[in-house]
């Protein structure tokens, strides 16, 4: 009676440790995803918190698109 007990006892152990693995990488998949979230937020979308400055630096190969462009308009 008491071996079946431990034995019980210690497959529902490990059944609760594989749950708490699971539950923790789910924890990072959903914090990251929401860090990910907000990432983009700020990049795409240029939103900041209170209290904050946000710069956006543009590439070389944007600047001279953006200047392609209001050429093509001045030319019309």
């Amino acid at each position: 009676m008491i071996k079946e007990d431990i034995v019980i006892q210690e497959d529902q152990n490990k059944e609760l440790f594989e749950k708490n693995v699971y539950l923790e990488q789910e924890k990072k998949r959903l914090n990251s995803g929401i860090e990910a979230i907000e990432g983009l937020a700020r990049s795409e979308l240029g939103l900041i918190k209170p209290g904050e400055v946000f710069y956006q630096f543009k590439k070389d190969n944007e600047i001279r698109k953006i200047n392609t462009l209001k050429e093509e308009r001045l030319d019309e």
